[in-house]
């Protein structure tokens, strides 16, 4: 497939409370542009991360690609990769280990060995309905004693390779590809990637990457987590927990319409609330009449639930005895990472610094990109553009079958998640 003279690559967010697409172009220069974006509320065809009505979704989806395809100039038919987002679909991750014994006559590990490691990691019975979404190289050890991330050239008898792999639903997962082929796109075309990943791409620095940093994303759904260290992948998963359940607790606990406290958060007001230091609340019910909420309750109930939410991720990061490996500390992020009780929260329940994650290095785009709600589409669009810049697509019947295959000649394999994206 020849390539045009604009490398047109896109991202496709399917989330519970925006279907979201942004068009790229990897320009000459080596940048990634952001040209286009669209999105539509999803008002309920999507919830928790799994799509339960696939014909609003596709009408919706519909919408989203001509908003962007109009504010690009028209060259989504030049498409070259779109990455579309994967959450819900009881997706976790799961830690294996693969070996491959060193047979070079100087003994040194050569990036063959480290694929055969690899490769051998992935060799596993996958539970039945269960599918290989990609996976991500932890660190390698040589020897059983030596932990390194990037063991090439080394002088070892035995390289181990320790992957984390991530799998969902396999039907699930289909249906997020099916939805995006029937608006059009070629389904080769088409790259479903983990959204903790695309997060993690859209926001965290090599210095937090390699010095250990825990990444949660709390979105309007669901709330996925990952840890990285030494630029490798701890430990990740998801909980069908979000913003919209905190929501939830203030309608019902403080008997308000579901949507008032929509707009609450979405126009901002919420968090100026909770920071006012005013005592009540006036609420104009229907009858006329006002009703006086004492912030207090606003604070209580969401408090209960933010503990709820990070207790259930730090109960999983205990299963594997990580916090000693996040020196950068914390990175909140997604709709939720707005609320300074959010971040609060999140600091003494992982007793850690915290910063609020949001791309930081949009080109061509309105500052509207450079919001937490649009980290994890961002990074989405920086999967695309790295692999349209590294790889050539040669036919179009198949490109990606062999990409694991592909992204094992980089020299710089293994060393950290973008550079380990696989199917």
């Amino acid at each position: 497939m020849l390539k045009s003279s604009r490398n047109i690559i896109s991202a496709i967010e399917l989330g519970t409370s925006k279907i979201c697409v942004l068009i790229g172009n990897s320009n000459p220069n080596g940048q990634l542009e952001v040209i286009g974006l669209g999105e539509v509320p999803t008002e309920g065809s999507i919830v928790k991360g799994e799509i339960i009505n696939m014909e609003e979704a596709y009408e919706q989806l519909n919408i989203a690609l001509e908003e962007a395809d109009r504010s690009a100039g028209k060259v989504l038919t030049h498409n070259q990769l779109s990455v579309i987002n994967v959450t819900g679909c009881n997706i976790d991750s799961v830690h294996s280990v693969g070996t491959a014994i060193i047979r070079t006559p100087d003994q040194k590990i050569t990036m063959n060995e480290m694929q055969e490691a690899s490769e051998s990691a992935k060799i596993h019975n996958m539970p039945t309905g269960l599918t290989e979404l990609h996976t991500a190289v932890s660190y390698y050890t040589l020897d059983d004693a030596r932990r390194l991330c990037n063991p090439e050239g080394q002088i070892a008898t035995k390289l181990d390779a320790h992957i984390q792999i991530i799998r969902g639903n396999a039907n699930r997962i289909e249906n997020f590809k099916r939805l995006v082929v029937d608006t059009g796109f070629d389904e080769n075309m088409i790259l479903p990637i983990f959204s903790g990943t695309c997060s993690d791409m859209g926001i965290l620095s090599k210095d937090e990457k390699e010095r250990g940093v825990l990444l949660v994303d709390f979105g309007a759904g669901t709330t996925e987590y990952m840890v990285e260290y030494r630029e490798g992948m701890i430990t990740g998963g998801i909980f069908p927990i979000g913003f919209n359940h905190l929501l939830n607790d203030l309608s019902i606990g403080l008997e308000l319409p579901f949507d008032y406290c929509q707009k609450l958060a979405s126009s901002g007001k919420l968090e100026a609330i909770l920071k006012s230091g005013e005592q009540f609340h006036d609420y104009p019910n229907q009858r006329g009449n006002v009703r006086h909420i004492p912030v207090s309750s606003f604070e209580t109930i969401i408090e209960l639930r933010l503990r709820e939410l990070f207790g259930l991720i730090s109960d999983e990061l205990k299963k594997v005895d990580i916090h000693h490996n996040i020196d950068a500390g914390g990175v909140l992020t997604g709709g939720g990472s707005l609320l300074t009780l959010s971040q609060n929260i999140f600091q003494e329940t992982f007793q850690c610094s915290v910063r609020k994650g949001q791309p930081h290095d949009v080109i061509g785009a309105s500052g509207k990109i450079s919001s937490p709600q649009y980290s994890m589409i961002y990074g989405a669009l920086k999967i695309a553009d790295y692999q349209n810049r590294n790889f050539t697509i040669v036919s179009s019947k198949s490109p990606f079958q062999t990409i694991d295959a592909m992204l094992n000649r980089l020299l710089s394999f293994g060393k950290n998640i973008k550079e380990s994206v696989s199917i």
